[in-house]
């Protein structure tokens, strides 16, 4: 799978999150193969709030039983490259 875009960060994550998901990865499964791929990878919430809504969708549609990550979940995991940031 090819997807591209020119920093990797929220859009096209969260549409590698999918396709993930889509093969078979559990939500947060996904998230940290994809984070430990690309350190950078920290979409905005509202990207998030998306990929939630794209689950819940996914899991009826698809028959799958995943639990959804609630929002704190998924920020450990997405912004956790920001907990070694050393405040002035």
């Amino acid at each position: 799978m090819l997807i591209h875009c020119v920093h990797w960060i929220g859009r096209s994550a969260i549409i590698a999150l999918a396709a993930l998901v889509s093969e078979g990865l559990d939500p947060l499964t996904a998230l940290t193969q994809a984070k430990n791929r690309r350190w950078k990878i920290s979409p905005r919430p509202a990207q998030y709030e998306a990929w939630a809504t794209w689950l819940t969708v996914h899991r009826k549609n698809a028959g799958r039983d995943y639990a959804i990550p609630d929002f704190d979940s998924f920020a450990r995991i997405a912004y956790r490259h920001l907990t070694h940031c050393v405040a002035p």
